[in-house]
């Protein structure tokens, strides 16, 4: 029995006549050799201080090639535009041979008040690269900019990877709080293919009538074992929200 098999259980439609389907959570931790090797030149283009060659080859280290994760743009020569998409989450900027700057919106002030001010300025001792910051517009921005003197690929993973998850997680948090912000452009979103959700709701539907098998037969005894139900419904949360949840 392979892992698919042990994960959903015995079906009458064959793995080739159903509909690819991904599970889980989208990550970047497993890159291609492609990809590594780009990160080698990056950091030799740094060390040559060819800025702008190694910011090139640095996105190319971050660009997946499924998700196209990552958009590149040198109307002019000197200067070198991005896009890096992160959840619901777009986060945008420039680089030339002196500077390099990210940002992404979070949310939009209708008013300024001394709550999320406040709230804002404390998170900003949590950061180590970015800041928040205010727009012309009272856009809610986290911000990271650096000479590229000082940009090394190493640098600028971390401070990308700071500011895209901070802004994917703080525009839900801020906006659940502050009924004064309201949302801002998001990064990328789509709607799943029908067939998709079709499959979904049937691992959905599956794994509950197991868990409340499980419950019913009385087996482990709840009165032996009080916390192995409690354990069960959270293994079932989990696998909802790892396997199912689009993230």
């Amino acid at each position: 029995m392979n892992f698919l098999q042990k994960l959903f259980g015995r079906t009458s439609v064959s793995l080739e006549e159903g509909p690819p389907i991904r599970f889980g959570r989208f990550s970047d931790s497993y890159k291609s050799e492609q990809q590594y090797d780009a990160w080698d030149r990056s950091l030799e283009a740094f060390e040559k201080e060819d800025y702008l060659e190694s910011y090139r080859q640095f996105f190319q280290y971050l660009r997946d090639p499924l998700e196209d994760n990552v958009t590149l743009r040198e109307d002019n020569p000197a200067r070198l535009e991005f896009e890096l998409l992160q959840g619901s989450r777009k986060v945008y900027g420039y680089a030339d041979r002196r500077r390099f700057r990210a940002e992404a919106k979070i949310a939009r002030a209708k008013e300024l008040s001394v709550g999320f001010l406040r709230r804002l300025v404390e998170e900003n001792f949590d950061l180590k690269y970015c800041r928040y910051a205010l727009d012309e517009e009272n856009n809610i921005l986290i911000v990271f900019d650096t000479y590229s003197l000082d940009s090394s690929p190493y640098k600028l993973y971390h401070a990308l990877k700071e500011a895209a998850t901070k802004a994917d997680k703080q525009d839900d948090l801020l906006l659940d709080e502050f009924k004064t912000l309201q949302p801002v452009e998001s990064g990328f979103k789509e709607d799943l293919p029908e067939a998709e959700k079709a499959v979904k709701y049937q691992y959905l539907t599956m794994e509950i009538q197991r868990a409340f098998q499980e419950l019913d037969s009385g087996k482990p005894d709840p009165n032996q074992y009080p916390g192995a139900y409690a354990y069960l419904l959270l293994s079932l949360c989990y696998k909802f929200d790892y396997l199912l949840k689009p993230e």
